[in-house]
């Protein structure tokens, strides 16, 4: 056992038993016990600037029928856009995450999966 777990149940047997008898004290440390495990939890969740998970992959999008990605992309919201742009490392300078207009988002998107796509197709028979 660490030396913080057991410094933790000494505590913890402690102010166990006054609990019961001081309301006050019982209420100040739920609230503090919420707030520790509250904080912890947050901690372990992704970052705050992580992006979301994107809501579709253009890539497989465009395999199956390419026609069909700019429709698909233009009825995305920009930051669901910004999302895919990021998950796919579309733009290694980060400058596309701050365009407002859904239209250039759509355009590096399609341009991107259209270039990779096609890269190595030289090779192929």
């Amino acid at each position: 056992m660490s030396r913080p777990a057991q410094d933790a149940r000494t505590l913890w047997a402690e102010i166990e038993p006054r609990l019961d008898g001081d309301e006050r004290l019982a209420q100040r440390v739920a609230a503090e016990l919420r707030r520790s495990l509250g904080a912890a939890k947050r901690k372990t969740s992704h970052p705050p600037n992580r992006r979301a998970a994107p809501v579709l992959d253009p890539f497989e999008l465009y395999r199956e029928n390419p026609s069909q990605l700019r429709p698909a992309l233009q009825g995305l919201e920009v930051e669901q856009l910004k999302d895919i742009v990021s998950h796919h490392a579309m733009d290694p300078r980060r400058l596309a995450l701050k365009w407002k207009t859904p239209d250039r988002l759509v355009g590096l998107i399609c341009e991107v999966v259209e270039q990779r796509s096609a890269k190595g197709h030289a090779f192929r028979n």
